[in-house]
């Protein structure tokens, strides 16, 4: 089980002392024997205890700005902004079969502290994502009465549109 992030401020103290997060999520179903104790778990747990401290009172402040790009847009890094302004950046887990995985993302989310947010399976996320850019781009072309539009951008408006209704999409 790997984790892959993107934090550019100083890490955060884990908030396994207070009354919530993934952090005292994952200890208490050790505690319980829900869970055996397991070293990699317990790193991407203290990465996702930072995370959702970053997240607590965060609001996001309309369309991300184009600077960058889309992954710039889905993943947070706006090089152009300050650090306090930018959005929280994303983790990427990865892993064997197994590993973890599912189970680390439903206790993120699960103790996420923000009110939009989305778990989704990555594979049906992407076929959800495709759909929505053909069907944009179908309606571009039928407003412009072109057969095939050029150009357009269509994944920069589905990436704006998801992250109206969405600000954390597990």
């Amino acid at each position: 089980l790997c984790v892959r992030h993107g934090l550019q401020a100083k890490p955060l103290l884990v908030r396994w002392a207070t009354t919530s997060g993934p952090g005292l999520a994952y200890e208490r179903s050790i505690s319980s024997g829900g869970l055996r104790s397991d070293d990699r778990q317990r790193k991407v747990v203290d990465d996702l205890d930072r995370l959702s401290s970053r997240l607590d009172g965060y609001s996001a402040s309309g369309p991300s700005p184009s600077v960058g790009g889309i992954f710039s847009r889905l993943f947070g890094a706006s090089p152009s902004l300050p650090p306090s302004s930018r959005s929280p950046m994303g983790y990427y887990l990865h892993g064997s079969v197994g590993s973890g995985k599912t189970m680390m993302m439903d206790l993120f989310f699960q103790e996420a502290p923000i009110e939009k947010k989305r778990r989704a399976h990555f594979n049906a996320f992407m076929m959800e994502v495709h759909k929505r850019v053909h069907a944009v781009k179908e309606a571009e072309a039928r407003s412009s009465g072109e057969e095939r539009l050029k150009g357009f951008d269509a994944i920069g408006r589905v990436a704006d549109e998801i992250s109206q209704d969405v600000h954390l999409l597990c």
